[in-house]
């Protein structure tokens, strides 16, 4: 609770929870978030995924789980379709179709989102019923769309 206050004290326990990451017995490592948000709990400048990922040797995508983003049709089917991922960017006092996000690539769903990751269709030939692309996304198509080829 000490660590908590003071940036030195936080990092020295951030350190020291990486010893238990590496050889902990399966139970440590699972009390290891638990840990980090903890210490974490009023401090915005600490990204708990990041540390985690930093400090983790486990594979990416177990540390991500909270980020995956999957795309699915009305009828819930797995629906694979091209987003764009990058950085979210704030867009206020931007006018018409503001950019949420910078620096962008280019992916097909499923995909793994990192943090501070945002995501959009890359395709106007669907419209989610979700305005954050987060997780399970149920899309549905866009009546409007004319596929022009």
């Amino acid at each position: 609770m000490v660590a908590m206050t003071e940036e030195l004290g936080l990092e020295m326990a951030i350190l020291s929870l990486e010893p238990l990451l590496q050889y902990g017995e399966q139970n440590i490592r699972r009390a290891v978030p638990l840990a980090l948000a903890l210490l974490c709990i009023s401090n915005p400048k600490v990204n708990v995924m990041d540390t985690l990922s930093r400090l983790s040797h486990d594979s990416d995508s177990e540390v991500a789980m909270p980020r995956m983003l999957l795309t699915v049709d009305e009828n819930l089917k797995p629906l694979s379709v091209p987003v764009r991922v990058g950085q979210a960017v704030d867009v206020v006092g931007q006018a018409g179709r503001p950019k949420t996000i910078t620096g962008f690539q280019t992916h097909s769903t499923p995909v793994l989102l990192a943090a501070g990751d945002r995501a959009e269709l890359a395709t106007e030939k669907y419209i989610p019923l979700s305005p954050i692309l987060e997780g399970f996304v149920i899309l549905k198509e866009n009546p409007d769309y004319r596929d022009d080829q």
